[in-house]
């Protein structure tokens, strides 16, 4: 294949960038050849693993002080569209702002007052604040003022009318997603950072584990994708029956580059005890050609201590909690942008979901739909989004009750439904929702309730509970220990 790739390059005369095309198609193509032939998975992650070229790439030109100077003369101060002119050139001059960020700016997200910035969200979804020299800020003031009458955005008249034009109209469903990976309203979680860190590390494998529905998943995809590493990277889901058998090769494979193994918890225990001899396998060699994420719900490390006690030395465990407000607020505020609309209970909704960002875009989503909101508005005044909580709250129980209540209601019956009984797995279930994180130790729970401790005791020594909980797995992840 390389030989193929280099070909390319002597005889038909193609560039780097165009033999970078070809290796992408090529990769694409072989990822699918992965799920349908896993017999020949080793020969496929060698391919997977060839490296894109490199190539020198020129500077980018720059205007030079009296070109700017000249710029800046150029529109007619005299009149209230030259002021805006200048006011926008300027800004751009002075920030280096990308279009979409200049052309999109509101008057909140100009602040005059000591440290004067500018705060926008530009390209992937980043969070960007930029001071303001003296001069900006005297021409902007005084431009914002002359156009306070005029609306919330920042220039108002022709340039508005372009940015609706431009503006590209985003269904609810894309921007509040109920499920996958977030596109517009993805939040860094507290342990982004490390993730990263991690990525960047040669040799060492990670486990990525938190509570079900906490953002797991799209803090690796994204993080992979900061990193550069999504052409090399393979993602694995134990929930997948296809994705079995290719699962259970990984521990006979080399150079496999960045394999993501999702629902680790859901893998049988042969499974789990190969993949952790494998880790430990990559991590003592140092293989800097192959790299393996495990992904699961809490104690998904301590599970890979039972197999192996000296394993969490060579790996990094990452746990991700549950987000804060102020990170759920932060989600909500960029799907508005999005939508062009303003949720008038993104506080209460922020502290309804409890730290889950899934669970959060669920009630927004609601929210939306309630307000017949079904797409971005396009209009220069942001849309009144007015609905109460408990509107929301009742409608997402609704949507939520075939998936779960009959989940719960086998698990709070137990084995036997005694009316005299006093209720053991009732009472785990309790218990279980009022942990933070979504995980119960027994030991503690009958400690803190010793008047219940002769009936929890009794179905956890028989195994009752334990083979109740792999019934229940089957169908959604409850973690009880």
């Amino acid at each position: 294949m390389v030989e193929f790739l280099d070909e390319l390059e002597k005889t038909r005369d193609v560039t780097a960038r165009t033999r970078n095309l070809r290796l992408t198609a090529i990769r694409s193509f072989f990822r699918y050849v992965a799920f349908e032939a896993p017999a020949h998975a080793a020969q496929i992650q060698r391919l997977l693993a060839i490296p894109a070229k490199r190539y020198p790439r020129a500077l980018v030109p720059f205007l030079s002080r009296p070109e700017v100077d000249a710029l800046l003369a150029a529109p007619d101060q005299r009149t209230w569209s030259g002021r805006r002119d200048h006011a926008l050139i300027l800004l751009a001059v002075q920030t280096g702002l990308r279009l979409s960020e200049l052309t999109g700016l509101h008057q909140r997200d100009l602040q005059f007052g000591i440290g004067a910035h500018v705060r926008v969200i530009g390209k992937g979804r980043k969070e960007r604040c930029t001071p303001l020299s003296k001069n900006t800020r005297v021409v902007l003031a005084a431009w914002v003022s002359e156009h306070c009458n005029r609306g919330t955005w920042c220039w108002g008249g022709a340039i508005v009318a372009d940015i609706q034009r431009r503006r590209r109209i985003l269904r609810i469903d894309e921007v509040f997603k109920k499920s996958g990976v977030p596109t517009h309203t993805f939040v860094q979680p507290a342990e982004y950072d490390r993730v990263l860190v991690s990525l960047k590390t040669p040799g060492r494998c990670m486990i990525i584990e938190g509570p079900s529905g906490i953002g797991k998943t799209s803090c690796v995809k994204k993080a992979i994708e900061d990193t550069g590493l999504s052409d090399s990277c393979l993602f694995l889901s134990a929930r997948k029956p296809e994705d079995a058998g290719l699962i259970k090769e990984l521990p006979s494979m080399r150079a496999i580059g960045v394999v993501v193994v999702d629902d680790f918890h859901r893998l049988p225990t042969e499974a789990k005890q190969q993949l952790t001899d494998f880790i430990k396998t990559l991590a003592d060699e140092e293989d800097q050609s192959s790299k393996v994420i495990l992904i699961g719900i809490n104690r998904a490390g301590q599970t890979l201590v039972e197999y192996a006690p000296d394993v969490l030395h060579r790996v990094e465990v990452v746990h991700v909690g549950r987000a804060n407000v102020e990170r759920i607020r932060e989600m909500i505020e960029l799907g508005q942008r999005a939508l062009n609309c303003t949720i008038s209970i993104a506080d209460e909704i922020s502290e309804e979901a409890e730290g889950s960002f899934a669970m959060a875009q669920v009630l927004c989503h609601e929210a939306c739909l309630q307000s017949r909101l079904l797409e971005t508005c396009v209009g220069e005044i942001a849309k009144e989004v007015n609905v109460s909580l408990p509107c929301i709250r009742e409608a997402v129980i609704a949507e939520l009750t075939p998936r779960f209540f009959a989940l719960a209601r086998d698990f709070a019956t137990g084995n036997k439904l005694r009316r005299e009984g006093r209720a053991p797995y009732l009472n785990l279930l309790r218990w279980l929702s009022q942990t933070p994180e979504g995980v119960l130790d027994t030991k503690e729970a009958i400690a803190a309730n010793p008047g219940l401790k002769g009936s929890v005791t009794q179905v956890i020594d028989k195994g009752q509970c334990s083979q109740l909980k792999r019934n229940t797995l089957e169908n959604a992840c409850l973690w009880v220990r």
